[in-house]
């Protein structure tokens, strides 16, 4: 669906049969029917009569929501052949912590993380930025509920760092440092977070 961008094929307020999808797809005609009923089994898509396609609200947002297009194309693209990977990895190295040793890596870039291979590739990189955006765009996502509900005062009162162990500086992180500047933030990938832990750990015995 994402990948042959099937909803761009559907006119918003009209309808589209299934021949007129397939050729603009580049698909076969019957592979193309199979996928968007079993779509709509999902209330993506409807039918509203034999051999034509409309949209649904869901299918809707393929046109209206380029983030939501893009979390979409992530989950498809970069995870569900990671997600196949995952047991073959965690057979191959029984308990690695190590970020080239995942289902990610055995399917798309072995020997490389995910996040390195990714940045290669300006599309895909502007893929998971925007996949990653839409989690902080709707009902339910808004950071007011750790930013207010965590005692960061007692934090700020003792001038606190901040470790982010993510691949960029986050939107909690801006929320956060706004209410209290005194705190400050510095961002470590994780593999060298994890060094200074272990070297911490180490010094105290």
């Amino acid at each position: 669906m994402n990948t042959f961008d099937v909803a761009k094929h559907v006119p918003l307020d009209g309808e589209a049969s299934y021949a007129a999808i397939a050729k603009g797809t580049g698909q076969d005609e019957t592979n193309i029917r199979r996928v968007i009923r079993h779509a709509i089994t999902n209330r993506i898509f409807r039918e509203p009569r034999d051999g034509f396609v409309a949209h649904t609200a869901a299918s809707a947002v393929f046109l209206k929501d380029q983030q939501m297009v893009d979390w979409s194309g992530l989950c498809s693209t970069e995870f569900f052949g990671a997600a196949a990977k995952t047991v073959e990895a965690m057979k191959q190295y029984p308990s690695s912590q190590e970020p080239h040793e995942t289902g990610y890596s055995l399917y798309h870039c072995p020997n490389q993380p995910m996040f390195a291979h990714i940045a290669k590739d300006p599309a895909r990189a502007k893929q998971f930025g925007n996949a990653m955006a839409s989690l902080t765009a709707g009902e339910g996502y808004e950071v007011e509920y750790t930013v207010n509900n965590y005692p960061w005062k007692e934090l700020d009162e003792k001038g606190a760092t901040i470790v982010d162990v993510s691949i960029s500086f986050t939107f909690l992180e801006r929320h956060a440092i706004f209410k209290l500047p005194s705190i400050s933030s510095r961002q470590l990938p994780i593999y060298k977070l994890r060094l200074i832990l272990l070297s911490h750990i180490q010094s105290r015995g």
